[in-house]
């Protein structure tokens, strides 16, 4: 995980984290699968993740998850916002998200998966470890 933050007198500190997944057999060192949250207060809420082929037959995005809730809890939040659940949420996030009992709703508007989140999360990761050398 890598965390930034930010914060002032007049606004709540913001912790800005990302989650890597790596495939431990994999030679390139390149993530499977990122995720990204914001914490603010007691709050840690899920923004967006994603992951390759080979993330995706893992479920890289469900352990990413995992991960992130568990790093809020020990963070202290009492809150993880994970999205809302519709039609047309993927089945594998879908059946995560009813595995967690949370209390469903719905917001308007998605994001649509391209080729440019792939490579912009790629882009982030290999700023996120120049940040951290």
């Amino acid at each position: 995980m890598c965390s930034l933050s930010a914060g002032s007198k007049l606004s709540p500190r913001l912790d800005f984290n990302l989650y890597f997944a790596f495939k431990e057999d994999d030679q390139n060192g390149l993530p499977i699968g990122v995720l990204v949250s914001i914490r603010a207060g007691d709050t840690s809420t899920y923004i967006i993740a994603t992951s390759n082929d080979t993330g995706r037959s893992m479920q890289a995005n469900s352990v990413l998850l995992w991960e992130a809730i568990v790093q809020a809890k020990r963070d202290g939040c009492s809150w993880y916002d994970i999205g809302g659940l519709t039609k047309s949420t993927p089945k594998g996030i879908a059946s995560f998200k009813k595995g967690l009992n949370a209390e469903p709703y719905t917001l308007i508007g998605d994001w649509i998966k391209g080729p440019r989140i792939e490579n912009a999360f790629l882009s982030g990761y290999s700023l996120a470890m120049d940040l951290n050398r």
